[in-house]
């Protein structure tokens, strides 16, 4: 009795740990993640020509004008409005244009006047915005959502008296354009807008939500951008609402880590140190805060290993059949998941397959030492069953999550022809189509891109990528933004996999194995991926496994020398001290240019 109540008080206190270091890191992450409030209602111009007048109470000084961009009727969403103040004259003098070029969603735009205006009242006429370089990016459709003059010297909207909406080409509509303007932004940033890949997957989310008549990213499966449409009816459309999915998925990385390690290592505290790595990795930090798809991505894929690790761990002769089938099925439907979040999730499929052979193959050598013949039958029946089955988990269960995900897409094109609805067949074809699709596009990716990175040369970390830069600084200050990782735990975990290379076959430990599996799996495939420009991002999904490897080599060291702990404790200070001084970096917080520059440790690194 005394024993059960020491190993539940044990188990209780391991169980607080990975919540408290889980929930830390959580709140760490929603920290600056983005506004919870932006402009829901905006303006899409008929045409070009619609005319609005907007008044003050008295003679206002317009020093700055923010605009938020949003959707549209048509693919590029482009439009522009030309704006005109009244003069003491009473005649309307042109002064500034507000343009919304193709790229532009869910973001905060800023002109600065050269020449102060003064005036009780501003014209504004929509315009055919032409992009300057493509002469086919051309149009009127785009949306603003809202718009604010700022007088000089002050961050509050210059108060409007009235909004009039005025012929020829009157829209009621236009009047959108002042109704929020409570939810202004003076400085455009990170955290009200939009930043690098954010162009895509949140755009194509808040289409689907729409079930708008365009998909915009349609280059990768739609599971990621599914679950960014549920967090926008959660959330609401702002920059938290489509980046708290990834950063939840980010924190929910950590117990999935802690319960891998556990699995493999069987110890509570080599598995808080994977946790505590995992939590100080600047990449994970980075690509989980960012509202894209990569932190579901590799949330499914550790999951799918550590279901595989689960059934690995299993004595398949004393273990009932079906808590096995379990393990495989749970692996199947997150390796699904995973697929279809992203292609990449298909790499790891060929890691779970060698290890779930590899564990076959290991039944079938055990087969012959069983000492009946009943024995021998049921484990052949059940080794045979299981691989047929796999078949279905493996396969069949992954493409019916993967098709699943296309419904947006169906629902879109019944209400395109009077909800009329699909056939097998048509949404079959309609599937196959779209991955020829994407798969012609991946591979025609050749436009040369400044941060693009070879995939041999992640392991090292020779180019980050340069997310953001903060439009708007103050002298000697920048706000910046890199896909970067921790140093310490990349350029160590490289050599800990050599080592743990060397010890795994020395002691034949199939610990080994399961971490290369892993880690070549995601790695390998992009030497010869169809796609030429990839970015370090890409290494994402290997970095668990480059943890699970640095805490394999502790675990042996451990084990041989007397003492060895105190150093991993120092190890994992020190990977949170590296972490934090990346931090600015991180996070778009803004500090000098000098602190800046002494981050960039190698002459390949721009930031």
């Amino acid at each position: 009795m005394k024993k059960n109540l020491l190993r539940n008080k044990s188990a209780f206190k391991e169980k607080l740990s990975v919540v408290i270091i889980t929930i830390l890191y959580l709140i760490l992450s929603l920290i600056n993640l983005g506004d919870a409030k932006a402009p829901v209602n905006g303006w899409t111009p008929e045409r070009a020509g619609s005319t609005l007048f907007v008044d003050f109470e008295k003679k206002e000084k317009i020093e700055r004008i923010t605009y938020l961009c949003g959707l549209g009727e048509t693919w590029y969403n482009v439009t522009s409005l030309d704006l005109y103040y009244k003069d003491n004259a009473g005649r309307y003098e042109h002064f500034a244009t507000l343009e919304k070029g193709a790229s532009k969603f869910l973001k905060w735009l800023y002109v600065d006047l050269e020449k102060i205006v003064e005036t009780d009242s501003i014209k504004i006429v929509s315009a055919t915005y032409q992009d300057p370089e493509d002469r086919v990016i051309k149009g009127t459709r785009g949306e603003i959502m809202e718009v604010c003059f700022f007088a000089k010297d002050s961050e509050t909207p210059i108060a409007i008296k009235n909004v009039t909406p005025a012929n020829p080409y009157k829209d009621e509509k236009s009047a959108n354009l002042f109704d929020e303007q409570d939810k202004f932004v003076y400085e455009p940033s990170y955290k009200n807008s939009t930043y690098f890949d954010e162009i895509y997957f949140p755009r194509t989310a808040y289409e689907f939500l729409l079930k708008h008549h365009t998909t915009y990213e349609n280059t990768h499966p739609h599971l990621g951008k599914i679950i960014i449409m549920w967090s926008y009816q959660i959330f609401g459309l702002n920059p938290f609402g489509y980046r708290v999915m990834g950063a939840l998925a980010g924190a929910l990385m950590l117990p999935v880590m802690y319960a891998m390690s556990k699995k493999i290592f069987k110890n509570h505290y080599f598995s808080l140190v994977a946790m505590s790595l995992l939590a100080f990795e600047c990449m994970h930090f980075v690509q989980t805060r960012i509202g894209t798809v990569d932190s579901f991505l590799v949330l499914f894929i550790m999951l799918t290993f550590y279901f595989m690790a689960s059934y690995l761990d299993m004595d398949l002769n004393r273990t009932p059949y079906y808590k096995g089938l379990i393990a495989l099925l749970l692996s199947g439907v997150f390796f699904g998941l995973a697929v279809s979040v992203k292609w990449i999730g298909l790499y790891a499929g060929a890691g779970i397959a060698i290890l779930y052979f590899i564990k076959t193959f290991s039944q079938f050598r055990g087969y012959r030492k069983l000492e009946t013949r009943k024995l021998k039958n049921i484990v052949l029946r059940n080794t045979l069953l299981t691989s047929f089955l796999c078949i279905l988990l493996f396969i069949l269960v992954p493409a019916v999550i993967y098709v699943a995900t296309y419904t947006p897409i169906f629902q879109i094109q019944s209400a395109a022809i009077d909800n009329q609805k699909f056939t097998l067949a048509e949404i079959i074809d309609n599937v196959i189509a779209s991955q020829k699709h994407m798969y012609t596009y991946h591979g025609g990716v050749s436009d040369p891109h400044p941060f693009e990175s070879p995939w041999y040369s992640w392991p090292i970390m020779y180019r980050p990528v340069y997310y953001y830069s903060a439009p708007i600084t103050l002298e000697g200050q920048w706000g910046t933004i890199v896909a970067i990782g921790n140093p310490l735990i990349w350029w160590t975990g490289l050599l800990a996999l050599v080592a743990t290379l060397v010890l795994s076959i020395k002691k034949r430990d199939k610990k080994g194995l399961f971490i290369f599996a892993g880690y070549l799996s995601i790695l390998l495939p992009w030497a010869v991926a169809p796609r030429s420009i990839t970015f370090i991002y890409h290494y994402f999904a290997c970095i668990p496994f480059l943890i699970l490897a640095l805490v394999y080599v502790m675990d042996h060291f451990s084990k041989r020398y007397e003492g060895f702990g105190k150093y991993i404790k120092y190890y994992v200070a020190l990977a949170g001290i590296i972490f934090f001084l990346f931090y600015p970096a991180m996070t778009g917080v803004k500090v000098s240019v000098k602190y800046i520059e002494l981050l960039r440790w190698l002459p390949s690194w721009w930031f």
